[in-house]
């Protein structure tokens, strides 16, 4: 499935979020929702954070639950990126 949202936007979004300047203090549940909720596509009141680490909103142009238990950690760039690519094509 081709995404909508490449690398390049995803890295954008990430380096956005990174500089806040408490970002690194956040629990990873809270730096997850944090960015989900930037990549979500729809009305904010339809985006969903339940813990432990469910994401439920618009992504990729389609409804999906992000299940984020195996996510690396959000400060490790790369492999978060990568991961978070791999989940979109799901």
């Amino acid at each position: 499935m081709p995404q909508n949202n490449p690398k390049f936007i995803l890295e954008q979004i990430y380096n956005f979020i990174v500089e806040k300047p408490t970002i690194d203090s956040q629990s990873q549940f809270m730096q997850l929702k944090t960015f989900l909720s930037e990549l979500h596509e729809s009305d904010k009141s339809t985006f969903e954070a339940v813990k432990p680490y469910n994401y439920k909103g618009v992504f990729n142009g389609k409804q999906q639950t992000i299940l984020a238990h195996a996510a690396p950690s959000f400060l490790q760039k790369n492999e978060f990126l990568h991961w978070m690519s791999n989940q979109l094509e799901q």
